[in-house]
């Protein structure tokens, strides 16, 4: 299921208070999805962390009453201010797959009925669970009574859709463009022996924060094969000095018909200039896109011209409304462009 999948299927889980469980590799993006999902459909977002817990971290701490003939289950912690929130809140239990049996045991009370012993949950909260599978090298096991409680729905990264993401988060520019241009390289699920680094969506997001930090490019490199594994760090360095070969893309925004004559040979050197238009899309920028998409379109290049398109909408609801989205769709190639969007 992509991830576009997914969040659309969390905000129907949250408009029903119905507990899903989203299984996938490590760094795929399953925390951050529920976390804006709860922001967008505007929740609260509490977070446990099973693995590191015990059953009395869930279940309560045994506590006598005031005369100390009876005692009861204290909630307390995380627990208690879930049992006590006044709005609507959505409550992850993150990496559930690597919580102990018993710890495991005690969720399953909530996940069940919504109460545990005497206690219940408000109507307001959604339980989501996040968490690996034994493929994916994490140690992550879950009773069968527990997961029958869930949705189970399992999550693959896709490229069209971390680029959106990446766009409206302002990614590095340089990564942005080639995850676009080797999707392949997006996330590598195969756990490895030895501690190296490997091809995630979580790991090209932290490579994209080191190229901010001015590092040389032999430190760089380094940093950035720490993120993502050898392989993936030399292919991407080599693809960043493509950088040195592109054309001036402020003075493309200021003469879009100069892409015609500038227009790379080089795919490679295409997808980067795909990268840094998207990193400079503004609604000031936004009239010169409708002629370089259409230039892109008619030099054989539809597909990164469908992806710039993609990242801009993601960006900014406006430019649906826009002038120029208007005459964009009502061209041949505009909807060719659309055509290739929706394939």
């Amino acid at each position: 299921m992509r991830i576009s999948q997914a969040a659309a299927l969390l905000r129907a889980a949250i408009d029903h208070r119905e507990p899903v469980l989203l299984v996938g590799s490590p760094g795929v993006g399953k925390t951050d999805l529920v976390s804006q999902t709860a922001r967008d459909t505007r929740h609260g977002f509490i977070v446990s962390h099973p693995r590191v817990e015990n059953p009395t971290n869930v279940a309560g701490f045994p506590w006598p009453d005031h005369n100390a003939k009876r005692a009861k289950f204290l909630p307390y912690g995380i627990v208690a201010d879930i049992l006590e929130s006044k709005g609507p809140v959505v409550w992850l239990w993150d990496d559930l797959g690597q919580a102990s049996k018993d710890t495991q045991a005690a969720y399953m009370q909530w996940a069940l009925c919504r109460k545990c012993g005497e206690h219940v949950l408000p109507d307001h909260v959604t339980i989501v669970g996040a968490t690996n599978d034994r493929m994916h090298g994490a140690g992550a096991t879950m009773l069968e009574p527990l997961k029958g409680r869930f949705l189970l729905a399992t999550v693959e990264p896709e490229r069209d859709d971390w680029i959106r993401w990446a766009a409206h988060e302002k990614i590095n520019e340089d990564v942005l463009a080639f995850i676009a241009f080797r999707p392949n390289l997006l996330n590598d699920p195969k756990p490895r022996p030895d501690i190296v680094g490997r091809p995630s969506p979580r790991g090209w997001a932290r490579a994209a924060r080191w190229l901010g930090y001015g590092l040389d490019d032999l430190l760089l490199t380094q940093a950035v094969t720490g993120c993502v594994g050898p392989d993936a760090a030399t292919e991407f360095m080599g693809f960043r000095a493509v950088k040195n070969t592109l054309p001036d893309l402020d003075a493309w925004l200021k003469n879009p018909p100069l892409a015609v004559k500038e227009m790379p040979k080089e795919i490679a050197t295409v997808w980067a200039a795909a990268g840094g238009l998207i990193a400079r899309y503004t609604r000031k920028t936004w009239p010169a896109f409708v002629p370089l998409l259409n230039t892109l379109d008619t030099k054989g290049h539809a597909e990164v011209a469908a992806l710039i398109l993609h990242a801009v909408l993601s960006q900014d609801d406006w430019v649906k409304d826009s002038k120029e989205f208007m005459t964009l769709v009502k061209s041949d190639f505009g909807r060719h462009l659309l055509k290739v969007m929706s394939s």
